[in-house]
This record gives C-alpha cells, sequence and structure tokens, in this order.
C-alpha cells in the first residue's frame, strides 16, 4: 500500500500497467518459470496441451506457462514462441523449406 501511496504521491500512476509487467517479469524469473506461446493448427485437446508443456519444460529445465492458439494457416505441427526465441515445427515450414531444396537443387 506504501509503494501504491508513493507512486501516486511522485504523479506516476500513469506507470502502473509497466510497474506490474516488470513485476512479473521478476516473479518469473525467481521462479525458474517461462511464458511459452503454443500455436497448433486446430485446438487442442487437454492431454495435447499436458504433454506440450511437459515437453517444453523438459526442454527448456523451466516451468512452463504455455498460452494455446490455433492458427490453420500452419497447416500440422506446432510453432512455440520462448521470449524471443522461435521453434517452428509447422508443416508450413517443412513444406517451405523442401521446396526451396527442390528449387536450388539440392
Amino acid at each position: 500500500m506504501r509503494f501504491l501511496q508513493a507512486v501516486v504521491r511522485r504523479g506516476r500512476q500513469g506507470l502502473l500497467a509497466e510497474i506490474a509487467q516488470q513485476y512479473d517479469v521478476l516473479q518469473d524469473q525467481k521462479l525458474n518459470r517461462v511464458h511459452a506461446g503454443v500455436t497448433l493448427a486446430h485446438e487442442a485437446d487437454t492431454g495435447l496441451e499436458k504433454q506440450i508443456v511437459e515437453r517444453l519444460a523438459t526442454a527448456l529445465g523451466k516451468e512452463v506457462r504455455a498460452h494455446f492458439r490455433a492458427d490453420r494457416a500452419i497447416l500440422g505441427g506446432v510453432v512455440v514462441r520462448v521470449g524471443d526465441r522461435i521453434y517452428d515445427g509447422s508443416l508450413r515450414r517443412k513444406l517451405a523449406v523442401l521446396r526451396r531444396k527442390m528449387l536450388v537443387g539440392d
């Protein structure tokens, strides 16, 4: 409460949203937690979501808070964004790579 009073007293209430966001970032670091955006071609059932979260946690060595969404444009597979890293296992990307190899003749 005193913190909020100090923020208001200094006329910085416009920064409260940013302060809260930075607090969340610090908490995530302290708790060894990351947020992952997970995109699938179709809505995932609870079992698949749990399996993906477990695999990500094992691979990253951190607790994962996943935010799932569906995007038919990826055709199949999964795209995961963690921070500024993107892990693209989508069928769309695999087809693009295959197309590029065929055009180059590699």
